[in-house]
């Protein structure tokens, strides 16, 4: 099939047999029946192998051959009867890119008697250059575990039926099987084991089912700390996980909103009053003219927890000379 003249497609695929000569630019290398991995430089203006490859295929044995996530070039492979008194070939088998996706190609062959053969693994286009690897194996390796027409060595999504094949983001994962579709992510990294991979996942550390934004203020509900109130600050005073807007004491001074005189106590002080600290009824920041005055104000806000004021306004350096 390639002969002085080089290698075109219709050279490798053409329609019926035809006898040519090997030429001078490749190299006839033998190698065992029991197959193998082998690679194959594409050079020269005719697209031409450095190598073709010559082995005994037994009649009756499946051999199949693969570049599927191999090579590098848009390849094919050809199995030509080889003469090995006058060297010359004639096609027999053929490679299609009906199997594969584009830069990889499959072919399956069963000889009906034992025939001395010559393997190519080259380039549909002329003027190609790269390296074709091939593997050769002894049995069919084809499969097509979801039964979506695609062999399961080149199928981008091999467990999930994806007849069409899309990859929306091209990172070699069909979207059927992408836990990011619209996001590269080639390793699909998914730290908190959900369904969202971390390249897409709007809610990274917590487990999700399904993405959703009841309250449409752009974070999604699995994470959103008020998911019925908009609050896209997701703004929480007291870090309890429950945001502001939708919190019933913002401060978790144990006195709700509605009722609190300082909604933003600083959390958890040791004495509150109507939702109010000692710091806020008599901050020390007042301009106290001696200890006993910041402690007038400190007696006059006491009511019921008279005693939690005391203690923490006596301990206090506010005036202190």
């Amino acid at each position: 099939m390639l002969g002085a003249v080089g290698l075109s497609a219709a050279l490798y695929c053409g329609v019926g047999g035809y006898n040519v000569n090997f030429g001078f630019e490749s190299t006839l290398v033998p190698i065992a029946n029991t197959g193998g991995t082998f690679t194959s430089t594409i050079v020269g203006p005719q697209s031409e192998p450095d190598f073709i490859w010559t082995t005994q295929l037994i009649g009756g044995v499946t051999y199949s051959f693969s570049t599927c996530g191999l090579t590098g070039i848009d390849s094919i492979i050809s199995i030509e009867e080889y003469d090995i008194y006058d060297g010359r070939g004639e096609l027999i088998s053929c490679s299609d890119d009906s199997c594969c996706l584009t830069l990889q190609t499959y072919l399956e062959y069963t000889p009906d008697t034992t025939r001395n053969v010559a393997i190519q693994c080259g380039a549909w286009s002329t003027g190609a250059t790269g390296q074709c690897t091939m593997t050769f194996t002894v049995g069919s390796t084809q499969a097509d575990t979801d039964g979506d027409g695609w062999d399961d060595s080149c199928d981008s999504c091999p467990t999930i039926p994806d007849p069409d094949q899309y990859n929306n983001d091209g990172d070699g994962l069909g979207d059927e099987c992408d836990n990011c579709p619209s996001a590269y992510n080639p390793g699909q990294e998914n730290s908190d084991g959900d369904l969202f991979g971390d390249a897409c996942d709007p809610c990274p550390g917590v487990v999700q089912v399904i993405l959703g934004d009841y309250d449409g203020d752009g974070d999604d509900d699995a994470c959103d700390n008020c998911p019925s109130v908009a609050n896209a600050d997701q703004a929480d005073f007291d870090q309890d996980d429950v945001g502001d807007a939708c919190d019933e004491d913002v401060d978790d001074d144990g006195v709700l909103n509605t009722h609190d005189q300082c909604p933003r106590t600083a959390p958890n002080p040791p004495a509150i009053f109507q939702g109010c600290s000692v710091d806020d009824r008599c901050p020390c920041t007042n301009g106290w003219n001696n200890h006993g005055a910041y402690m007038n104000c400190v007696v006059a806000a006491l009511d019921t927890i008279r005693d939690a004021f005391r203690t923490r306004a006596g301990s206090s350096s506010c005036g202190r000379r």
